[in-house]
């Protein structure tokens, strides 16, 4: 299931210790269907120190792009 793999690519990818994990996006919209399993898993496999690092979808979704954009062009 790419799911699945996708979730377990992602903990993978991580080394040291977040204090959050952010997931924007589309893919964020994906809810429980994408939380659920990803919590758990990490929870399994990541280093006990950052086991209880919050996972959350990022406010901003599908319009962090623009958001940026904006930002670059108006400037700060």
């Amino acid at each position: 299931m790419v799911i699945l793999q996708a979730i377990q690519d992602f903990g993978n990818w991580f080394w040291g210790i977040p204090i959050l994990i952010l997931i924007g996006g589309g893919v964020a919209r994906a809810g429980d269907v994408l939380f659920d399993p990803l919590v758990e898993h990490f929870k399994t496999y990541a280093f006990k120190s950052c086991r209880e690092t919050p996972i959350k979808a990022a406010s901003l979704g599908n319009d962090a792009g623009i958001y940026g954009a904006v930002r670059l062009i108006v400037g700060e």
